[in-house]
């Protein structure tokens, strides 16, 4: 009875509910009110609302800056037991003066949604205060100034940037003056960067340190690519044709520069010759530096070899592969024995089909020395309707090998093709059954088909029996009972007729 007492008294002394955040303790009223107590009811408040109570205790945001803030009641300003749904904050945006909190608008923030800074969901006196908190993605800095944007910055104008290089340590001069500010200052810090050429550039030194450090030995701050230093007046070698656009490191690999001893092309291009040494170290011989690729060398006048036509513009090396003192042979086969599309079966003597200046065009073959020569039909058929593949030798003979799916008796004559036709016309074929077998047409035989009797495929030379049962048993009207021996009654005249009745 105590208990339901205690919740009567709860329910007749509140003076209303409390709103929806504070519903989870309606029924603790110890949790916001301290009777018989000295305490301030403000002090409860902040040990739930841990982060205004600080500020109030630090003098800091709005809460903490209110005049008296330390002595007044939260009460004050947020009433309660008004409903679920009463709005105690009493938070008007529009009329909210900013100048009561750590962060004052000014310049271009005054025009600023309020959304912009402070996010759904978020406490208002969360919102940073700091530039980059907000500004962090539109930073085309990337961070590499630092956080401090105020140092040329303001809020009245981002654009307008106030910093004078001039006054630090590092004047900008010549290309400098027009480079971004974070092509230098990588880092957070702007004062962590060199001063030396060497600081920024080491990643960019195309010698990889090799000229040591004092890059002003040979550039200027004007521009990189104008170098002060004379090669012909200290080396003596003049860097003339090819060698007038090359880099440094093109050609010295030390630092000092002593690793090239002379001047011959060789001792720089040794790698870089594409003959691998094959013909010898006097580059001169043929090339110039003024235009490598133009070869200057006649071949007929130094070899007493004249090259054919389609053989002058090939590189040396592409029949050269050894040494120049290794004689080459001047046959077509030695040289193009790996290019031979026929593998060799039509022997090593090119020239008696191909030309030297077109290894395609104008191709001849007397087909009538062949084993196969070409006579009939077979002289206008093109050499690839028979020949699969350029071996050429593979191509069979066999007039099935190529015509196979012409062959309108299905294979039930064979395979032998030229017994009944020949080349010059296959509709006009020949073919004596007496002569040629040994089973002569006569009677009412002569007047048939070949397909009447040869039905199968024979897979070679067309045979059958010779007796009449191989063919009759179904038309024999005795069914069998007077043997097989047809013609020993029958003719093949009339198969009705009885010899001697």
């Amino acid at each position: 009875m105590s208990a339901q007492a205690t919740e009567i008294e709860k329910w007749l002394i509140m003076p209303g509910p409390v709103v929806e955040g504070h519903a989870n303790i309606e029924s603790d009223c110890g949790a916001c009110h301290a009777p018989l107590s000295e305490q301030p009811q403000g002090e409860l408040c902040v040990t739930c609302h841990e982060g205004v109570g600080q500020d109030v205790g630090a003098g800091v945001g709005f809460h903490g800056r209110l005049p008296g803030s330390e002595r007044l009641e939260c009460a004050n300003c947020h009433t309660e037991h008004e409903g679920r749904d009463i709005d105690i904050v009493n938070f008007d945006p529009a009329n909210f003066d900013h100048t009561l909190t750590d962060f004052m608008l000014l310049g271009a923030h005054t025009g600023v949604a309020c959304d912009d800074c402070h996010k759904s969901g978020q406490l208002h006196r969360e919102a940073p205060s700091d530039c980059v908190s907000c500004h962090r993605t539109h930073d085309i800095h990337a961070g590499s100034l630092g956080e401090d944007c105020g140092t040329c910055h303001s809020a009245k104008a981002w654009t307008n940037a106030t910093f004078e290089h001039g006054q630090t340590r590092f004047p900008l001069s010549g290309a400098h003056a027009t480079v971004s500010c974070e092509n230098c200052h990588l880092g957070q810090n702007p004062a962590e960067v060199g001063h030396t050429c060497n600081e920024c550039h080491s990643q960019d030194d195309v010698h990889k340190g090799r000229n040591g450090t004092q890059c002003v030995d040979c550039h200027s701050t004007a521009t990189w690519a104008k170098l002060t230093f004379n090669h012909v007046a200290v080396s003596g070698f003049a860097l003339l044709g090819g060698h007038k656009g090359l880099n440094c490191t093109s050609c010295h690999r030390v630092d000092d520069f002593s690793d090239i001893g002379n001047s011959e092309c060789s001792s720089c291009h040794r790698k870089d010759d594409p003959h691998k040494g094959r013909f010898g170290a006097d580059c001169g011989g043929c090339h110039n530096v003024f235009d490598w690729d133009s070869v200057l060398f006649d071949h007929k006048k130094k070899t007493g070899f004249e090259l054919p036509s389609g053989h002058r513009d090939l590189a040396c090396n592409a029949c050269h592969t050894e040494n120049l003192t290794v004689a080459l042979p001047k046959d077509c086969g030695s040289c193009h024995a790996v290019d031979d599309v026929h593998v060799g079966q039509l022997g090593d003597r090119c020239e008696v089909c191909h030309m030297p200046s077109s290894w395609t065009a104008r191709v001849w073959f007397d087909h009538d020395i062949a084993r196969f020569p070409l006579i009939g039909a077979h002289a206008g058929v093109a050499c690839d309707q028979c020949h699969a593949t350029p071996a050429y030798h593979d191509a069979d003979s066999a007039c099935v090998s190529c015509h196979l799916d012409d062959d309108t008796h299905r294979g039930s004559l064979g395979d032998q093709c030229d017994d009944c036709h020949n080349p010059a016309n296959w509709r006009a074929w020949l073919f004596d059954h007496g002569r040629q077998t040994s089973f002569a047409l006569t009677g009412a035989h002569t007047e048939l088909n070949c397909s009447n009797c040869h039905v199968q495929s024979m897979g070679g030379i067309a045979t059958m029996r010779d007796d009449c049962v191989s063919c009759h048993r179904r038309d024999d009207p005795h069914s069998g009972r007077f043997g097989s021996d047809c013609e020993s009654c029958h003719t093949t005249a009339s198969f009705s007729e009885i010899e001697g009745m």
